[in-house]
């Protein structure tokens, strides 16, 4: 199958912030013996992807944004960031995760959809992305998706690769669309037996998806906030604060140099320098101590203080609000 399709286009990405990044360009061969070589890399800016003539496209990110973290060390912290996969975007490799929030990704990858550029796989560094990087990451794709089961297996992926070999040898494709309609035949009631599984599974997945809409909702409406006023300087440090939150608490508010004094009489702003607010509820309290201890641990906090604490009558949760100095 790789004789088929040996060419693979690797695009990499260094963000600088969260709206700025270099892309380049690296086409990669991969030979039958294993070995792939890297061409030059062409320097794509950020408005002339359609110098990308061919695929599949894989893209690696590195730079601003993009963080690591040990399963083993952060446990707590790695498994409420994959379980909310709206949120962040990750990859891990050997016991290490590498994450990166969505928004940021996307402001990437758009790019190359809106040139109708489809992108088969997509990876995060924290360091440089070399050559040797590249021809290793790319030859593993080779190894894993140009088959002959991945040709047959729905997916964006899978059709990607498939129109490219079809390009390929456009002579053999009738035979090929053939083959696979007497398959079809002849798998047709199993098929439709995966189907009946397929339809059960959908119908539970949908009736958990309903239960779980209103804390979602909730979940994208404070995020929507916390983008939407947090200084750009300052992304880092809340990317890095929001990691902390333990799955229990639900931030209400995060307050970067909040004001000292309402405004009045068009007298100029008094602001707390250096200074992070962040206000939330939990149902225990012991959650809010957890929280506590995961800013201190943090290298940016010169001092963390729980300004206020008090139960709502109501439902019971605990409200709070926490001053970080940095």
């Amino acid at each position: 199958m790789s004789i088929l399709l040996r060419k693979i286009d690797v695009v990499t990405a260094v963000c600088q912030s969260t709206s700025c990044f270099c892309m380049h360009l690296y086409r990669v061969t991969a030979s039958r013996k294993n070995l792939c070589k890297t061409a030059a890399p062409v320097d794509l800016g950020i408005h002339n992807p359609e110098q990308i003539l061919r695929a599949p496209v894989i893209l690696l990110v590195s730079g601003y944004g993009v963080l690591c973290r040990e399963r083993e060390d952060d446990a707590l912290m790695l498994n409420r960031i994959m379980s909310d996969t709206k949120t962040f975007f990750y990859k891990e490799k050997d016991g290490t995760v590498s994450f990166i929030r969505r928004e940021q990704l996307e402001s990437v990858s758009g790019l190359l959809e809106k040139n109708n550029i489809e992108l088969c796989d997509t990876d995060l560094f924290t360091g440089e992305i070399t050559p040797e990087i590249i021809e290793r990451h790319a030859l593993r794709f080779v190894k894993n998706n140009i088959t002959f089961r991945r040709v047959f297996t729905p997916g964006k992926t899978g059709s990607v690769i498939a129109g490219c070999i079809y390009k390929n040898i456009r002579l053999y494709v009738l035979a090929l669309f053939f083959f696979l309609l007497m398959l079809n035949l002849l798998l047709k009631g199993s098929l439709e037996k995966e189907y009946g599984a397929q339809a059960a599974e959908l119908s539970a997945l949908r009736k958990q998806s309903e239960q779980l809409q209103e804390v979602s909702q909730e979940k994208e409406r404070i995020g929507k906030v916390l983008r939407d006023n947090i200084p750009w300087k300052y992304g880092m440090l809340c990317d890095y604060l929001a990691a902390c939150v333990p799955p229990d608490i639900i931030l209400q508010r995060m307050g970067v140099q909040p004001l000292l004094k309402a405004l009045s009489g068009g007298e100029s702003p008094a602001i707390r320098t250096n200074t992070i607010l962040v206000s939330g509820y939990a149902s225990r309290t012991e959650q809010i101590t957890f929280f506590l201890q995961n800013i201190e641990k943090e290298e940016y906090a010169r001092k963390v203080q729980l300004k206020e604490m008090r139960q709502d009558k109501e439902n019971g949760n605990f409200t709070f609000t926490i001053e970080i100095l940095i």
